[in-house]
């Protein structure tokens, strides 16, 4: 498992490093807490008539990409619906761990993109929601991704 990832957004170049242990078990209960409303509140609707679709057998690639596509899902959907406060919690700890690549004369370094109080260090960034979004997204991804790869979906579907 990889220390760190690299994203490019615009013009710029971040890191992202992993949370720690604690932080991202509150954000994998998050997420999970958030789709089990989401999967209850599905059933609830579902059609008496719905057919279940046959079982394809998938290749490796294939499956990989379905859980990296069902992570980002599942943390779209726990950001879309949680409140002011606890997005802005999740949010603190997702960016928390997020850089930007930038030069200091002549060496390459990494700034933090938040200060010690939380707020936004770098000031292009202060009012860049795109890039902000983005980052949140492939910050949690990124450190919660691990868990799904390693049959975490089976734990959210009981």
């Amino acid at each position: 498992m990889d220390a760190t990832t690299e994203v490019v957004i615009g013009n710029s170049r971040y890191q992202i490093s992993r949370v720690d242990a604690e932080t991202g078990a509150f954000l994998l209960y998050q997420v999970m807490s958030s789709i089990r409303k989401a999967i209850l509140e599905d059933k609830s609707e579902d059609e008496p008539n719905k057919q279940e679709q046959p079982v394809v057998e998938k290749s490796p690639e294939e499956k990989q990409k379905e859980i990296e596509e069902q992570t980002a899902a599942m943390i779209q959907n726990l950001l879309m619906n949680v409140d002011r406060q606890m997005f802005s919690r999740i949010q603190r700890d997702a960016l928390s761990v997020c850089g930007q690549f930038t030069a200091v004369g002549e060496v390459e370094t990494i700034l933090p993109l938040l200060m010690a109080s939380g707020k936004i260090a770098i000031p292009s960034l202060k009012f860049d929601i795109q890039t902000l979004v983005t980052l949140t997204q492939k910050s949690l991804e990124f450190n919660l991704l691990p868990f799904f790869q390693s049959g975490g979906f089976k734990a959210v579907m009981k």
